[in-house]
């Protein structure tokens, strides 16, 4: 989903500075004349692009392409993770808390993506979604979360331990309630027609189109307008967010929803148009490239398992475009493979993507590899597994240990539950008080523990600097030939620019090997195999054949290859982890139902409580204009109750409104759509036990 930039500048701006910067915003009235008086322009200048002039106090030294090279990531969902002040929403300040104390520095981890914190619709204290992604000002951070100043100093704190901190960055869209989209000079920043097209559905069967005339283009809701990228001024201001937030001292981006910036009449052309392609090439190559001294990154969110539409958002036609993409084939793909599910198809399927697929990427590009995130993309992997603990750890070691760049979400480490379908499922605070108790002091067997293990040997072993990656075979013992497939083991090498190797083997099933398992190193096997996670004594090398006496099911090894001169690796792990007491952390229980008239009108908001009426139906009262057109739903304040038309019925008796409400085709939680006819107050019931609704 979207998201938004916000620039306050902690310190006083250059009057130079502060002139460019309200001249690109379009957002001064008046300019000076010679004499000094002020005249009203007869047409804003031009946007033009801002220079890049990165910050030295607050920029890490470092070549492009750090994301590669050891590199692991943190997802922070800014609003649940760490809670400051105690006002119940998670803020700058406690992030930098947890920078100081090492809490990311401790699990391993050496790069921080945050969600949106910039101004957004969304983020306000009574939001049951604060999810940032409805930007109102790209330029100030969220008074939600704190200001600029604290978001320096977050930034300074993270790079004086060699954390990056990438921003989410949403190109395509903003809010409604942006004043850019309410200003008829900026009209043509976004998307008119006078009439409503036809065809247009994009993400479902739903028109895209909003208003009752002239109608606005917005792909993913009526609330969050797309913009006109055709518009130089618009692509320009656009840009300028990035310019302005790398110059501020982030280390790069994720890059919200790429595939839509725009749009072309007929089927398909609200996706991947080549103009998208252009810009992102455009900005790789004039913006990002720029910071020479400082590697700045963009990571694509491409949703799509279809790999021919996501490689030319890496590279086409010789143009390099976005550093990482985010990989939605691997979580679906695991869990599959390891909750009962799966088949030898899809065991062939996940090293197939894993090694093959992975390695077609362009050069200079790789898969962003995450279990789940913020979206619905899958649930959680303790919700995913059913609390079991040994798919857990197997899981989160193959999708840390492989070829592209691991993303670890926010509670993940600690096997926070949350199941997909409801975004808000997967957005609960971090439980701080499960997390104290899985320390490595406490509990050397606990999920974070294992996480901090794999996740050091990720960034610091030199075999994930930049790697490459190869399937191996396995052999059968009994007669030393390759098996096509060995049932339930799955083996692969890592090589890093240097030339140091390592192996990871895993058994993907519950079965119990009937003898050693056999791995064909190939052609030039190494001097020495040390086991750098797992028991050390099962490992026994022989001229190119790896063989390993004891791989329980969903068990690991990681083995170490070095010539016999090398300095002996590290031992980040020398016995099995023993998951056995896990029992997954619940997420906190939601607060107790109350429905509210959440609509467009108030930026789907929780200001209007549904009350309890003497018919024991409930109802609420909004003012509007006349012929105002009118989105909402009933909703809780975390949305685990959404009542859209196809749960609810219009019922005309008790109406006073004519038969003027909308029932778009789409998803079960399609918003109700009306047009009142006067204006003033308008209250709205809701019969929960008839399932119906009314407005007079």
């Amino acid at each position: 989903m979207p998201q938004r930039p916000g620039f306050d500048n902690p310190r006083p701006a250059p009057v130079l500075v502060g002139l460019a910067l309200c001249l690109a915003l379009s957002s001064c009235a008046l300019l000076l004349d010679q004499g000094g008086g002020a005249t009203a322009p007869t047409a804003p200048p031009p946007v033009q692009r801002h220079a890049i002039a990165p910050d030295p106090a607050a920029s890490l030294s470092e070549a492009a392409g750090w994301e590669r090279r050891n590199t692991t990531f943190y997802q922070i969902w800014v609003a649940a993770f760490a809670d400051s002040d105690g006002d119940g929403t998670g803020d700058l300040a406690g992030i930098r808390e947890k920078i100081d104390a090492g809490y990311f520095t401790d699990l391993g981890v050496n790069a921080l993506w945050l969600s949106p914190i910039f101004e957004a619709a969304s983020l306000t204290a009574g939001s049951g979604n604060k999810h940032g992604y409805d930007s109102i000002d790209y330029t100030r951070v969220s008074p939600l979360f704190g200001d600029a100043t604290g978001l320096r100093d977050l930034i300074l704190a993270a790079h004086g331990k060699g954390i990056r901190v990438v921003f989410d960055f949403v190109p395509n869209h903003g809010s409604d309630r942006n004043p850019w989209f309410h200003d008829p000079a900026k009209k043509d920043w976004y998307l008119w027609r006078p009439l409503r097209p036809a065809g247009w559905t994009g993400l479902d069967s739903s028109s895209d189109w909003y208003g009752s005339g002239p109608y606005y283009y917005g792909l993913f809701d009526s609330g969050m307008p797309d913009y006109n990228f055709r518009n130089a001024d618009l692509r320009n201001t656009i840009t300028n967010v990035a310019i302005d937030w790398l110059n501020f001292g982030f280390d790069g981006m994720r890059v919200d929803a790429v595939k839509y910036l725009y749009e072309n009449e007929g089927a398909g052309g609200w996706k991947d148009q080549s103009e998208t392609l252009a810009y992102f090439q455009d900005l790789h190559s004039q913006v990002l490239a720029a910071y020479a001294d400082s590697g700045k990154m963009m990571m694509a969110e491409n949703w799509d398992e279809d790999l021919t539409r996501v490689r030319p958002y890496l590279l086409d036609q010789g143009r390099a475009g976005f550093d990482l993409t985010l990989d939605f084939i691997w979580p679906n793909l695991l869990i599959r493979n390891l909750d009962g599910t799966g088949s030898p198809a899809e065991a062939e399927a996940l090293l197939y993507h894993l090694v093959d697929e992975t390695d077609s990427l362009p050069p200079g590009s790789g898969f962003a590899v995450f279990q789940s995130n913020h979206d619905n993309a899958a649930s959680r992997p303790a919700t995913a597994f059913a609390g079991e603990g040994r798919k857990i750890w197997l899981a989160a070691a193959l999708s840390i240990l492989g070829k592209g760049t691991p993303i670890v979400y926010y509670g993940n480490e600690i096997g926070q539950a949350g199941p997909a379908g409801n975004d808000t499922n997967l957005r609960r605070p971090f439980d701080w008080q499960a997390q104290a108790t899985q320390a490595p002091d406490l509990d050397p067997e606990s999920l974070w523990t294992w996480h901090s293990q794999l996740l050091h040997l990720r960034s610091t072993h030199p075999a994930w600097k930049d790697p490459a990656i190869r399937a191996l075979a396995t052999v059968s013992p009994a007669i030393r030939t390759l098996a096509t497939v060995s049932p339930g083991i799955l083996a692969f090498e890592i090589r890093g620019t240097t030339g140091a190797r390592a192996v990871v083997i895993a058994n993907i099933s519950s079965n119990v090997p009937p003898s050693a398992t056999i791995i064909d190193l190939g052609p030039s096997p190494p001097a020495r195999a040390t086991v750098i996670l797992g028991p050390p004594g099962g490992a026994t090398l022989t001229a190119s054949l790896l063989s390993l006496s004891d791989l329980p099911p969903f068990g690991l090894r990681v083995v170490d290859l070095a010539e016999a001169a090398a300095v002996p690796a590290p031992v980040y792990r020398s016995s099995d982890p023993d998951p056995s007491g896990f029992v997954a952390p619940l997420p906190p229980p939601p607060p107790p139902v109350q429905l509210y008239l959440r609509g467009d009108w108030n930026g789907w908001g929780t200001g209007l409580p549904l009350a309890t009426q003497a018919d024991g139906s409930l109802a609420a009262t909004a003012t509007f204009a006349g012929g105002q057109r009118g989105e909402f739903k009933f909703g809780s304040a975390d949305w685990s109750t959404a009542l859209g038309y196809q749960k609810l019925a219009l019922d005309p008796a008790r109406s006073t409104i004519p038969a003027t409400a909308i029932s778009d085709s789409g998803d079960p939680y399609q918003n109700l759509v009306l047009i009142l006819p006067a204006a003033g107050a308008w209250t709205f019931h809701l019969d929960e036990a008839a399932s119906t609704w009314w407005v007079d």
